[in-house]
């Protein structure tokens, strides 16, 4: 009966070494392929670096920067619009909620 057991045990033991040779294996070729991929990527990187000028580079850098500018600029301005209207909205709700109860007691036909 121990036999048995300690058999089971070893062929889990065994199963369970092989599933994990398999992970690593394909670990490994998954980092296999990842290091091919990004050195295929830096020689690509590297071979359009090689074809363009700097010159040009330098002047799409700057109109990048200075329409990045444009963008913050405007998201500036957007944020102040949609904060005064919140406020406006606000000062209305007020004014419309607030208005008719005023009315109602300082009316000189109140009795």
């Amino acid at each position: 009966m121990e036999k048995i057991g300690e058999d089971l045990q070893t062929e889990k033991l065994k199963s369970q070494i092989d599933e994990d040779l398999q992970t690593e294996k394909l670990k490994s070729q998954t980092a296999i392929r990842c290091a091919k991929a990004a050195i295929l990527l830096s020689s690509l990187k590297n071979a359009t670096n090689a074809l363009t000028t700097d010159v040009p580079q330098l002047q799409n850098e700057s109109k990048i920067e200075k329409l990045m500018i444009d963008l913050v600029k405007e998201k500036q301005k957007l944020k102040k619009l949609r904060h005064s209207i919140g406020i406006l909205i606000l000062f209305y709700f007020l004014v419309l909620f607030i208005y008719p109860i005023f009315l109602k007691f300082h009316s000189p036909f109140a009795s």
